[in-house]
């Protein structure tokens, strides 16, 4: 009796496929025992007997017992083909390519503009100019403009929205003062504060793919598959006179402060992105006179949750990238020292067949180790005089990826 067809319920292709199996042997259909006629010199017919077994033969009982033995819940040899035939077709279908884990992704890394907007292609005088390299993130921590006007951030978002990035990620500074509702309701005019916090956080700005963060901590998933979590926020401890006024400020003795902003505990498993306005202690903050005025909360903050990326500015002068390895405990259970590499010698200007121009850490950021390293920059545009004084700084970073 020949092969069955049977219908078959694809479960992973959703629909019904017709497979050709076979049928359990019964009774009525099972192959008749083979014999031979022997007749005698005498002519008489003896009473046949069964085919002897040849090696051949007996091989293939082996092969069928091991068979069985293979599937051992069936009680038939048709039934261990079916089984393992099956067994075949499920392990096809669910060898399927394998999906990425991480993924390159770009980042290009502004700061400190200070109503500076991007010069022309091939301006030579500017080291700030279009058009800017195509990224899939463009980061810009704070001090857009030199006051908070209304007038001077929508000039500001102008130049962002030309960007050529995906996800444009932007806070404030303490010049953006407007921006900071408690300190120009003071210090000013609340309803203009209002209107400037309002168009930031509008829905033309999210069409723009601009996105403005304040103190808080947010998941962007890309077109690319990339996922990640950026923690952001625009404040910077006050400093002595006249660095002690302006919008977010905090006084630099507040204990815990970060810690208390963001509890460890609201946290994800990793936060892979860090935006401040201003920088953690001896993360490119000196001054001019060699004195460090980032903020060593910040720093014993992000030493717990450890990004792979740490952005900043506030210090204009101090603009640079550095590479921190991460203290851990050895196997007494003290803690070793932490590494320190300053990436501004090995940092490669680019300019671009267009026009354009920035700094290059592309070769450099690649390889960072997740929950043990920290690429922290310093990303200031603005120099002396008010004009552009540095590029901006592109990265690439591997990050999570996902399908959904």
């Amino acid at each position: 009796m020949g092969p069955k067809r049977i219908e078959v319920a694809d479960a992973h292709a959703g629909a019904q496929t017709t497979d050709t199996l076979f049928q359990k042997p019964t009774p009525s259909n099972l192959p008749k025992q083979r014999y031979n006629l022997h007749s005698s010199s005498r002519g008489k017919i003896h009473k046949p007997r069964p085919v002897q077994r040849t090696r051949k033969s007996k091989r293939k009982d082996e092969i069928s017992s091991e068979l069985l033995a293979a599937v051992p819940s069936v009680d038939t040899m048709t039934d261990a083909i079916k089984a393992l035939w099956l067994g075949g077709v499920e392990k096809r279908r669910n060898t399927q390519p394998s999906l990425p884990s991480r993924v390159l992704t770009s980042f290009l890394l502004v700061s400190d503009t200070h109503n500076i907007e991007p010069s022309a292609p091939r301006d030579g005088s500017s080291p700030f100019r279009k058009p800017f390299p195509r990224t899939d993130v463009f980061i810009h921590a704070g001090d857009l403009t030199n006051e908070g006007t209304f007038k001077a951030l929508k000039r500001a978002v102008d130049w962002i929205a030309e960007i050529p990035a995906e996800l444009k990620i932007v806070i404030a500074g303490n010049h953006d003062w407007r921006l900071d509702d408690n300190y120009w309701g003071a210090e000013g005019d609340g309803k203009e504060s209002r209107r400037c916090r309002e168009y930031l956080m509008s829905e033309g700005m999210r069409k723009k793919g601009i996105w403005y963060l304040e103190d808080e901590m947010r998941e962007f998933t890309l077109s690319n598959g990339a996922k990640f979590t950026v923690l952001a926020s625009p404040c910077t401890p006050r400093g002595s006179h006249p660095h002690n006024s302006g919008s977010f400020r905090y006084e630099p003795t507040a204990k815990n402060y970060w810690h208390r902003k963001f509890p460890l505990i609201n946290l994800p498993e990793q936060v892979h992105i860090a935006v401040t306005h201003t920088p953690p202690h001896k993360m490119h903050d000196e001054v001019s006179p060699g004195q460090n005025v980032g903020c060593p909360e910040l720093l014993r903050f992000l030493r717990d949750v450890r990004p792979l990326l740490s952005v900043c500015g506030h210090i204009h002068e101090a603009a640079g990238a550095k590479l921190v390895t991460w203290e851990k405990l050895d196997e007494k259970g003290d803690r070793t020292a932490l590494a320190e590499r300053d990436l501004r010698p090995e940092i490669k200007k680019i300019e671009t067949p267009e026009g354009g121009i920035y700094s290059d850490l592309t070769g450099l950021t690649q390889e960072l180790l997740e929950g043990e390293q920290t690429l922290f920059v310093n990303a200031s545009i603005a120099g002396d005089g008010g004009r552009a004084g540095r590029s901006p700084v592109m990265v690439e970073l591997v990050l999570p990826y996902t399908t959904a």
